[in-house]
């Protein structure tokens, strides 16, 4: 972590700004899959309480990116912040990098988030690169300003600062984190809730799953925003006629007792929010009844859950300490209260069988039979994420991973071919993720299709023959396929 500063930055240093840029996937839908830039947005509350002008563009929502980046680098910002995920959203933050090393070839590219800061020393490599923050940002992103407010620039090229993930303490700017003046953007709707925003209470998780990158960025580590923080940001929403909020932590549950704390807070205030945060099914089957019913009157209408798979075997080999017992037991537990579940599931791991494949089929199937409300989404083809230890058995087993930022930028995951899976096993994976889009009904009233009639009876109709294919062991023919893996190839960045 970079070291405190010993001299203050000139008088005037503070005036040019830090501009912070949130690249596009090429996926980005407003009102759908566009949500705050929070990881931005908590660097640039760090910025304003240290004195420096933030400022942040989202490349998600500009139409001119390049005449937009230009004007803000003609302000001679400090440096050039760039917050970027693996796949996609690479792609965008190289482009955006391009841009602006073409603008102002003296301004600093500091880039940080998940990416960088699982592969720091490889994504230093790239010549667009001239500094990488690893972790948490906030004290880093300060400091970094300050240096090059007092003329150090030079001495921070090519350097990776790590920041520790601290274990306790809070997360972020909470109650008096500044939305962005164009709101109007990021408002979503929220199970129900015409307008909702996205927020992050907490960061980190202490579980151990090898697919999850939890555990090569925050170390297992888990710290949250006190419950009267919490609190106080979800009344200045609520003043603001937000009505729904998504909670984008990566464990929002982890204490129950700050849970337990802003669900009361929430019902003795009167807040009339709808909220969606992640849970995990042995958390729900400890939880009595009570509790449930408290998160419920709260506005606790759906809870994230990464199921992932219907085979005990596979939960055990992704180390996720949860089973399909478990799994069943909390949704039976949800159905009582009237709290709706929104399963994950993901197929087409290393050393995953076709008979593997098939128990997540019918747990699916199950989940929603004992539960009407839950929501399946359509199952994922896993994906190796770099710093897993999941990624390391891929890499043993064959897969030949990208080796540099480039690289990872164009990797199309929709049609890499997973070295670890025979041809049997990639085409049941393949009808596997067509097959669950039609699982569950309760998607088009998710999606808004449930407007639109035409749209509604197709999917029914659709529906109704996923089912049916569902009852066959090998899913059915699927005449139609062809023309999904032709649009795939159309399609493919």
């Amino acid at each position: 972590m970079p070291s405190k500063p010993t001299t203050k930055p000139a008088p005037d240093s503070t005036r040019r700004p830090v501009l912070l840029i949130y690249p596009g996937t090429g996926l980005d839908i407003k009102a759908v899959s566009v949500f705050l830039p929070l990881s931005v947005t908590f660097l640039a509350a760090a910025l304003e309480r240290a004195g420096f002008e933030p400022r942040i563009l989202d490349l998600r929502i500009e139409k001119n990116r390049a005449e937009k980046l230009r004007e803000e680098l003609a302000r001679k910002p400090l440096y050039v912040g760039i917050s970027a995920m693996t796949g996609r959203q690479l792609h965008g933050g190289l482009e955006a990098a391009r841009l602006a090393r073409r603008f102002s070839p003296g301004t600093p590219l500091v880039w940080g988030g998940i990416h960088p800061s699982i592969l720091p020393e490889e994504t230093l490599q790239n010549p667009l690169v001239d500094l990488v923050v690893t972790g948490r940002g906030e004290e880093a992103a300060v400091e970094i300003a300050r240096r090059i407010a007092l003329g150090e620039e030079e001495a921070l090229r090519g350097r990776v600062i790590a920041a520790e993930p601290e274990k306790s303490g809070t997360v972020g700017p909470g109650a008096s984190l500044e939305i962005p003046a164009n709101r109007q953007n990021y408002i979503t709707p929220v199970v129900g809730a015409a307008r909702g925003l996205a927020y992050v209470s907490s960061r980190g998780c202490p579980h151990r799953c090898t697919y999850c990158y939890n555990r090569a960025v925050n170390r297992s580590r888990w710290s949250g925003d006190s419950a009267g923080s919490v609190i106080e940001y979800l009344k200045n929403q609520a003043r603001l006629g937000i009505e729904g909020v998504i909670f984008f932590d990566d464990n929002f549950f982890v204490s129950r007792e700050r849970v337990r704390e802003i669900a009361a807070a929430i019902v003795e205030l009167g807040l009339k929010l709808k909220i969606k945060a992640d849970c995990r099914a042995d958390y729900l089957v400890e939880y009595d009844d009570d509790f449930l019913k408290l998160l419920k009157r709260a506005g606790f209408e759906l809870l994230y859950i990464g199921a992932e798979s219907g085979s005990d075997r596979m939960l055990e080999m992704m180390r996720k300490d949860v089973t399909v017992a478990q799994m069943r037991e909390a949704n039976r537990r949800l159905a009582r209260v009237g709290i709706r579940p929104h399963y994950s599931f993901m197929a087409g791991l290393p050393g995953e069988e076709i008979e593997d494949m098939r128990a997540t089929m019918a747990l699916m199937l199950r989940l929603k039979e004992e539960h009407p409300g839950a929501h399946l989404s359509p199952v994922k083809t896993y994906v190796p994420y770099p710093g897993t230890a999941l990624f390391d058995t891929a890499v043993a087993t064959g897969f030949k991973a990208p080796r540099s930022l480039e690289e990872w930028s164009r990797c199309n995951w929709g049609s890499r071919r997973r070295a670890w899976l025979d041809r049997e096993k990639s085409r049941f994976v393949e009808k596997m993720t067509y097959v669950s889009l039609g699982l569950d009904t309760s998607s088009v009233e998710l999606s808004g299709m449930d407007r639109n009639g035409f749209a509604t009876w197709g999917f029914l109709k659709f529906a109704g023959l996923c089912r049916r294919r569902c009852r066959h062991p090998d899913l059915g023919r699927i005449p139609e396929m062809f023309l999904i893996r032709a649009a795939r190839k159309l399609f493919a960045p």
